[in-house]
């Protein structure tokens, strides 16, 4: 659960992949003593990497010729990725696996 929790920390903290450090230091500590942990943190990691990758493709969007699309496309982003993190602790808080809907898999 904390994995998932850490995410939000890229949220509240506006450093750049802030969201990638907490589950990735969490997963470095702890995978080799609990494999529940390595799970769902390899999860969160994947998936804040795609976000991460997603943001990038979405500021060149935010330049004045197509600037609705680019804020629109990082404002769901944002979203997406607050109701995820947040489905994710819930599920897990309660021992069950939780999977993103989409994610690609950097650590394996």
């Amino acid at each position: 659960m904390l994995s998932h929790l850490l995410a939000l920390i890229g949220i509240v903290v506006p450093v750049p992949f802030a969201e990638i450090v907490g589950p990735a230091v969490l997963y470095a500590v702890k995978r080799e003593e609990m494999p529940y942990v390595r799970e769902q943190g390899r999860e969160s990691i994947n998936f804040q990497i795609t976000i991460a990758i997603l943001y990038l493709v979405a500021i060149p969007l935010t330049l004045p010729i197509f600037l609705f699309v680019g804020v629109a496309f990082l404002l769901a982003l944002k979203l997406l990725n607050l109701v995820l993190i947040i489905v994710a602790t819930a599920k897990t808080s309660t021992g069950e696996p939780f999977r993103y809907p989409f994610s690609l898999k950097f650590v394996g």
